[in-house]
């Protein structure tokens, strides 16, 4: 057996492979249209007595990473924008040349990783680097316990786990991999983030399930507030800020004026729209001939509670199908299986076969190969004309191939929609969203596993409600000329493909303006278009409505712009790689080149990085590199923890692995070979090419290439290794998650949707079934001579339960209730015919049972 170490960090290359000591983080957010304008800062300490070179790995979501800065013993280098190959020769040669120099670059194959390399670190300087990037916040409108309220959540990562190799990949690697094995000591250092919100609707509270905040509301009410981290940040989870709305959030559009410096987009003024659809009427409406596929990660880092709350969840799931649908179970690991050769009608013989594949589910099947089951899913065939795909997809999302996911599913979308459900710290946040997005679904991430069910459910509900089609966005905008007409405006439409429509989440349109107009000089309105069940619909926004977007006193920032570009490069980005899988030999095909030629040229423009470019600034200052210390290679800081490897195997096939923090100065086994950092985001178009960087003679003018400035922020956190069986398995030592009242009741209901009078019924909501018979009604009301069965008390007992005791899990049992409220109707409506007066004998007989379990 040999172990392997990979660490991240900033690591010192020296004999002794000794840190480079971080001394302090600052973090600062701005809040503001519900985007975020991070700024982090990273100040390290060169303790050494010679030059050396660092590199860095770390995280970061969807975003778009725009400002690159560096400042060294009191010089600043600002990196400019350029294709990823000259930046990074543009780099190497500044290193040989003896200049200080750095480096940004996103993981090629999983764009949720980053690092940052810096050469040429003078002996006992410091070095203090600035990131700056643009993101939105996830937010959605909820409603529970009879008021309407919003929330918005903020994500910092911090953790990137381990990330499994597929042994074959059909997206060959480009450029070197971040990673080398190296090991390293322990550092300390300080952390402090700080936010300033300026929201919608008021704030109630902001909190987070791991971490302390303070908050100062404005004079000028709750709307507006300064949020402090008070708690001590320790670096093994996510940094998370909930923040909860006492109103619902609307449709609402913005404008951002063009940097009036810059050439091409920057310099345009860029209008967001962010459409808040309402399916409030389809409340109690599912689609029809829906085949519903579970798609289930059953690897080895699955382990643990992750696997016993997917077990429950599918517990949830089974029994929250509607009748009449079809469905089918995949589990995955190093391979996958069927439960069933093909979907299956859902009656009581498939629901109790897949009722016992939920209870003898574990983290058994070893890797983490994602592709081929995705890809099983996708080839079955539908069961006839008028049947719909749906695939739910659960996993930790551990995986070193997000591109050639995430092209599979761009490429198949034409088949059905995907939804995505991301597990725990460090899950990869590019393969969730980026099989969601390209899948035309949603994603959704549980960092706490008690979180686990009521996701999973929520996505069901969005996969069965009624799917919205023939989906547009119109820009009907004009602009007076001087007679008076009114002449039609050319908008820009970012993305070109309108994203589905789902209630309660924002669907998010950019639309930039010909250089020659400006916003204060347009009128008319933006209008969202969609038709559910044959019925039109429209939502529209007003350009009288229409707010300025207020940018911070560096006006240079424009992060509106920057997300409209960034929003474009994905959409670029998921067609280069659906185009890459069709054609694994990419640099063949021509439409692959003038995808990736159209990335490329728009990040160069916009300055915000891509995996076709790298982030690169160059000090002018000369530094002398003694002749007995040249420069080594750089090397790389990773986390904490120590597991085994199989020699020449790697660890994927065991699948359960410790995760990395980034922050955390210890190490991580992993064999070299099979490291992998994820990376970021994708797309392009509308946008024209950078200048490029002064070169003369052939070589590059590190005297004229960047010129200094000054600065300001950035983020980090782990996990636990598997234990070996004898047998040369994993023994997963997983313990019985104590079972809730909430599941015991779901695994009693029937899968008609009622539930019988029995002892197990009585128990779990805390009477005696002799109670519960005394109780029972002889009619449904006064008026009616109905008889109430064993049955229809016992539903409705379970019914008024739910409501009374359990209304902060609605979105748990949502769909069972449902379900049998829908069978209560039926009954009732075998003797009365008028809908109206069958919802008011059930509700009737609902409350009579709330009066029961409330005693």
């Amino acid at each position: 057996m040999q172990d392997f170490w990979k660490p991240y960090g900033l690591i010192a290359v020296s004999e002794n492979e000794q840190p480079i000591e971080l001394k302090d983080v600052q973090i600062t957010c701005s809040v503001l249209n519900l985007t975020s304008n991070v700024t982090t800062k990273f100040t390290y300490k060169n303790q050494h007595l010679q030059q050396v070179q660092g590199s860095f790995v770390f995280p970061l979501e969807d975003v778009a990473v725009y400002d690159f800065e560096a400042e060294v013993d009191g010089r600043k280098i600002v990196a400019k924008c350029r294709p990823r190959a000259e930046a990074k020769t543009t780099y190497d040669e500044a290193v040989a040349s003896g200049h200080a120099a750095f480096l940004a670059e996103q993981e090629e194959h999983c764009e949720d990783v980053f690092q940052m390399s810096i050469g040429n670190i003078p002996p006992n300087g410091t070095v203090i680097i600035q990131l700056k990037y643009v993101g939105h916040l996830q937010c959605e409108n909820t409603d529970g316990n009879g008021s309407s309220k919003s929330q918005a959540v903020f994500t910092l990562p911090s953790v990137i786990n381990p990330r499994y190799s597929p042994a074959d990949s059909a997206i060959k690697s480009e450029f070197e991999p971040f990673a080398k094995a190296v090991s390293m000591n322990s550092c300390t250092y300080s952390l402090s983030f700080e936010a300033i919100l300026l929201m919608p609707e008021d704030i109630t509270v902001v909190r987070s399930e791991r971490d302390t905040y303070s908050v100062e509301f404005s004079t000028e009410g709750r709307k507006s507030a300064k949020v402090k981290l008070t708690s001590t940040f320790k670096p093994d989870h996510d940094l998370q800020m909930v923040i909860q709305m006492s109103g619902q959030l609307s449709s609402f559009g913005i404008c951002e004026p063009g940097d009036p410096g810059q050439m091409g987009i920057l310099g345009k003024d860029c209008l967001m729209a962010q459409f808040m659809p309402n399916f409030s009427e389809f409340e109690d409406i599912q689609e029809q001939r829906n085949e519903v596929y579970f798609v289930v990660d059953r690897s080895g880092s699955m382990s643990g509670s992750n696997i016993q709350h997917a077990s429950s969840s599918l517990l949830l799931f089974l029994k929250s199908l509607p009748a009449g649908c079809r469905f089918q179970i995949i589990g995955f690991g190093s391979g996958h299986d069927c439960l069933f050769q093909e979907p299956t009608d859902y009656n009581e013989t498939s629901l109790e076969r897949a009722l016992q594949y939920q209870r003898e589910m574990t983290a058994n099947m070893g890797g983490t190969e994602v592709l081929p089951a995705l890809k099983t899913a996708f080839d079955s065939p539908l069961s006839g004309q008028g049947w719909y795909k749906q695939i739910v997809f659960l996993t930790d999302g551990d995986v070193s191939n997000a591109d050639e996911v995430i092209g599979l599913v761009s490429s198949n979308v034409d088949k059905g929609r995907l939804f995505a459900i991301g597990i725990g710290e460090g899950c990869s946040t590019n393969l969730v969203s980026g099989v969601a997005r390209a899948g035309r679904g949603m994603a959704a991430f549980i960092r706490d596993n008690a979180q686990m069910h009521g996701a999973v459910m929520k996505i069901l509900k969005e996969a069965l409600q009624p799917r919205a089609s023939e989906i547009s966005v119109k820009w009907s905008v004009t602009k007076k000329n001087a007679s008076g007409t009114a002449n039609p405006v050319n908008v820009i439409s970012i993305p070109t493909k309108v994203p589905p429509v789902f209630a309660g989440r924002f669907l998010t349109m950019y639309g930039i303006l010909p250089e020659e107009n400006r916003f204060a000089e347009l009128s008319g309105e933006v209008v969202l278009e969609y038709e559910i069940l044959g019925t039109k619909y429209s939502l529209r926004i007003d350009m009288a409505s229409v707010q300025l977007h207020q940018s911070q006193p560096d006006k240079t920032d424009v992060p509106i712009h920057r997300l409209a570009g960034k929003c474009q490069m994905t959409e670029l980005s998921d067609k280069y790689k659906a185009e890459s899988m069709r054609d694994p030999e990419k640099s063949k095909s021509d439409e692959a080149k003038s995808l990736r030629s159209q990335i490329e040229q728009l990040s160069c423009a916009i300055n915000v990085l891509s995996i076709f470019t790298g982030l690169v600034g160059v000090d002018p200052v000369k530094q002398e590199i003694p002749a007995e210390a040249p420069a080594p290679p750089p090397m790389f800081c990773e986390s904490f923890g120590r597991i085994p490897a199989p020699c020449g195997g790697g660890i994927g096939g065991f699948g359960a692995m410790p995760r990395f923090a980034l922050f955390n100065c210890s190490s991580m086994a992993r064999p070299a070979a099979n490291i992998c950092i994820p990376q970021s985001l994708s797309q392009s178009v509308v946008f024209p090419a950078a200048p490029p960087i002064p070169n003369t003679n052939g070589g590059v003018n590190f005297e004229d290439a960047c010129v200094p400035e000054s600065l300001s922020q950035s983020v980090v956190p782990p996990a636990a290794p598997p234990t070996r069986g004898t047998t040369g398995g994993v023994n997963f030592g997983e313990k019985k998650i104590v079972e809730s009242p909430l599941l015991r009741l779901v695994e009693l209901q029937n899968i008609a949707g009622f539930w019988n009078l029995v002892e197990d019924l009585a128990k779990c909501i805390n009477m005696s079934l002799d109670s519960l018979q005394k109780s029972q009604p002889k009619t449904w009301s006064a008026s009616c001579t109905q008889a109430v069965t064993d049955r229809i008390w016992a539903t409705a007992l379970v019914l008024a339960y739910l409501h009374s005791k359990l209304s902060a899990s609605v979105d748990e049992w949502e769909l069972v209730g449902k379900k049998a409220k829908a069978w209560l109707i039926q009954q009732a409506s075998m003797f009365e015919k008028s809908p109206p007066t069958t919802k008011k004998l059930v509700e009737g007989l609902i409350e009579q049972a709330k009066l029961v379990v409330n005693k």
